[in-house]
């Protein structure tokens, strides 16, 4: 005969979301570390332009961020900022 559970169906739930959580953290710190190993090797031979822009408000001047990322791993190279006067 089955053994019946003496858990409620919230327990249930809720030890399969801690389990879900802890594989994602798992996951999230692995991807971290390919990451970090990827940023080492990389030679950074193609890269894209691109640009940000922040508005500005009464007090804050807008601004543009523009700088070349890898399209291998992402690192960011030759930043550079333009301000905006007011207005």
């Amino acid at each position: 005969m089955p053994e019946q559970s003496t858990k409620s169906p919230e327990e249930e739930l809720q030890e399969k979301y801690n389990s879900i959580m802890d594989k994602i953290s798992d996951l999230h710190a692995e991807a971290g570390d390919i990451r970090l190993r990827l940023f080492e090797i990389c030679k950074h031979r193609n890269f894209v332009a691109k640009r940000k822009h922040y508005e500005g408000g009464y007090f804050d001047r807008a601004e543009t961020v523009y700088w070349n990322e890898c399209t291998i791993c992402g690192r960011h190279f030759n930043e550079q900022t333009k301000v905006f006067n007011y207005g």
